[in-house]
């Protein structure tokens, strides 16, 4: 999905007008219109305005990353944990996770990628 896809598509999610968009983000409804047709990119500090206004990460607008955000990253894990997966290292770090801010959680996914692509600490498959 394009990026002008991902603004048109959140904007309609709120059944916004692009009028009422662009009035909210300070720029032209003819703007709006331009990205979400793919005539023109919206810049650095454009898109960290539409990210912070529908509170998606900037890597799902770019189109890079499916999951909406970290938080969102976060309760599909939560979701996907069963009772016989319950850890406690697992319920800590959730626990830890819980409290940290946007960039604290990204920064944690980041590392937590870092350590499984490594290998080095990947569990055993034969003993999950």
């Amino acid at each position: 999905m394009t990026v002008g896809q991902r603004i048109k598509s959140l904007r309609e999610e709120r059944s916004l007008t692009q009028g009422q968009f662009a009035a909210a983000l300070g720029l032209s409804k003819s703007a709006i219109g331009m990205y979400e047709i793919g005539q023109r990119e919206p810049n650095l500090e454009t898109l960290h305005a539409m990210a912070g206004y529908f509170q998606v990460d900037v890597a799902y607008l770019l189109g890079t990353q499916e999951v909406r955000s970290v938080d969102e990253l976060l309760r599909q894990v939560e979701e996907t944990l069963t009772i016989s997966d319950a850890d406690p290292q697992l319920t800590a770090l959730m626990d830890s996770a819980a409290q940290l801010n946007a960039q604290g959680k990204q920064k944690l996914v980041e590392y937590a990628s870092d350590l499984v692509l490594s290998g080095r600490y990947r569990r055993n498959e034969s003993t999950i």
